[in-house]
């Protein structure tokens, strides 16, 4: 997981360069280091107790790849981005779950990159198509024990950034149903998961304020949980399950993100 630190470090680290220059340069220094650290520690085959993705190699190489790609963004050092290239066929043989990261990359790549992404994106072009099929939504609802806006969010923005280098294969609707579904175009009931947002918003969500049975605005919940086998719920007068309406800090800033995205593209 240190990687995953050094990949918010080095990003933070641009982000903040103007806006806090001391702590941009204190957050791109520890990420150097943890890269470092990473590649100068001798692996004890007796200590490797990881499990889940985490002991799966091609996920390590991908995720020390999105690091590679941060920090060479964050330094322009040659090193970074030869350890990029090294790992980059990992990331393309599994484009699906690294769709992500790779369309951050395309607009810092050369023309033979994109090239060579194309039919990637091309057959996750006809993915889209098949979600169509699964529900009236247009989006991938998660039928697991966590509601699932965080990955709905998220996939929209995948297809914003591939939009932006692909238009005629990514068709913009793929990322409106992502802000349609959050303000209301969903099962169960058509509140807005954004807490102070829409014409009716959550008003009954787990944060700091869940004893009081209220809100914070600007809080994103998880959304709307499929209970087996078919049943969706999203409670709107209890605040404690978490699974529906805790806030998620990371959500909100992705969905952000996604407003801005589309605000970008209507424009």
């Amino acid at each position: 997981m240190n990687y995953g630190t050094a990949i918010s470090l080095a990003a933070a680290s641009r982000a903040l360069k103007d806006y806090n220059p001391e702590l941009s340069k204190e957050a791109l220094r520890v990420a150097r280091f943890i890269w470092d650290d990473e590649h100068n520690r001798q692996a004890n085959p007796e200590e490797q107790t990881y499990s889940g993705r985490f002991s799966n190699p091609e996920f390590m190489k991908s995720i020390e790849c999105r690091a590679a790609f941060e920090l060479w963004r964050s330094t322009d050092y040659e090193g970074y981005k030869t350890r990029m290239n090294e790992l980059l066929p990992t990331l393309l043989e599994q484009f699906n779950r690294n769709a992500s990261v790779i369309a951050q990359m395309i607009p810092f790549m050369d023309n033979a990159f994109k090239k060579q992404v194309r039919p990637l994106v091309e057959a996750y072009a006809g993915e889209l198509v098949e979600v169509d099929k699964e529900n009236p939504y247009g989006v991938r609802i998660s039928t697991a024990g966590w509601a699932g806006n965080r990955n709905i969010v998220q996939a929209c923005i995948t297809n914003y950034l591939l939009h932006r280098s692909y238009p005629e294969l990514i068709n913009p609707e793929y990322i409106y149903r992502g802000l349609n579904y959050l303000y209301g175009c969903h099962p169960c009931h058509n509140l807005s998961f954004v807490s102070g947002v829409g014409a009716q918003p959550k008003k009954v969500a787990y944060g700091s304020n869940r004893a009081d049975f209220s809100f914070i605005p600007g809080g994103v919940v998880p959304g709307i949980r499929i209970l087996k086998p078919d049943f969706p719920e999203n409670r709107e007068d209890y605040p404690f399950l978490w699974s529906e309406n805790e806030y998620v800090i990371d959500l909100a800033a992705s969905y952000i993100y996604l407003v801005n995205a589309v605000n970008s593209l209507l424009k």
